[in-house]
């Protein structure tokens, strides 16, 4: 994993938004399963590569910085692109 600031724009919208920080992370997983059916041994490989961009921000002054943004991957094995959204919230301030 490799978290790589891209801008710090310090821009705010009122007091609705805050955006203090945009970053990118960049990641590799990789998962061998073995499993039994119908008396069959079956194995796999699960892999996906992909990055996130996440943006670092305060909603209506909230003291808590939230990350939101997306995830846009690539799954070797079957040939696909997904995305997914981001959301969490630092409770320990």
């Amino acid at each position: 994993v490799m978290l790589l600031p891209l801008l710090y724009p310090d821009v705010h919208a009122g007091p609705i938004l805050y955006l203090k920080r945009i970053r990118a992370n960049i990641f590799h997983d990789f998962a061998f399963n073995m499993y039994h059916r119908n008396g069959k041994i079956f194995e796999e490989k699960l892999r996906s590569l992909g990055t996130d961009f996440i943006a670092d921000v305060h909603f209506l002054r909230i003291m808590f910085p939230f990350q939101v943004g997306i995830r846009i991957g690539y799954l070797p094995d079957t040939k696909s692109i997904f995305s997914q959204a981001i959301f969490s919230v630092n409770l320990v301030y």
